[in-house]
């Protein structure tokens, strides 16, 4: 069987409603939308064999525009869901037992869809969030993921990843906003 690699598209979800108090809590924003479609836009030149998304209602609303550019099957997955999987520094509000839960399934997330492939290259897009795309690249690179917290990803930023056949991974780019003018560029 030819050796092949798998190469993992991570997009962070556009800007969204955050006041659970106002209506459309969780939904993109106007500026979310436009967000998603230069994403959208830029993906429609990438060979996507596979589209994964968060059930999280802003991820799931990310993935539906970049759906309208790109002809590639879009699978929910729970695993993609946003959480803490380790205490940030100076942040001492999470459950220890939600951040066991969250790393647990941030985990097995990783386990899933960092992994070798056969058979042919495949291009995968994972529409998730900013703290499950921060750890995965922490662990893809085996740094130590409790330093997740070190960085961020702007909404509709793209980061990728290469799984060698032997499973180790390379970072070929974080948090690439490329496609958004600055006026575009959010991350809270």
């Amino acid at each position: 069987m030819p050796v092949a690699n798998r190469i993992l598209l991570l997009v962070r979800h556009g800007q969204f409603v955050r006041e659970d108090d106002r209506p459309g809590f969780g939904s993109l924003t106007g500026l979310g939308k436009r967000q998603a479609q230069r994403i959208a836009k830029r993906l429609a030149a990438y060979p996507i064999d596979r589209v994964y998304a968060s059930t999280a209602t802003r991820a799931l609303e990310t993935a539906d525009i970049i759906g309208t550019k790109i002809d590639a099957p879009l699978a929910r997955s729970r695993l993609l869901l946003e959480g803490v999987p380790t205490q940030p520094q100076g942040i001492d509000r999470v459950p220890r037992n939600k951040l066991a839960e969250d790393r647990a399934r941030m985990e097995r997330a990783f386990e899933r869809f960092f992994r070798p492939t056969r058979g042919r290259d495949r291009r995968e897009l994972l529409v998730c969030h900013g703290n499950i795309i921060r750890y995965l690249i922490r662990l893809a690179i085996g740094d130590d993921p409790s330093n997740w917290w070190r960085s961020d990803i702007n909404h509709c930023g793209m980061s990728t990843v290469v799984i060698f056949p032997d499973g180790s991974g390379r970072v070929l780019g974080i948090n690439d906003t490329g496609h958004l003018p600055p006026t575009l560029q959010t991350f809270v």
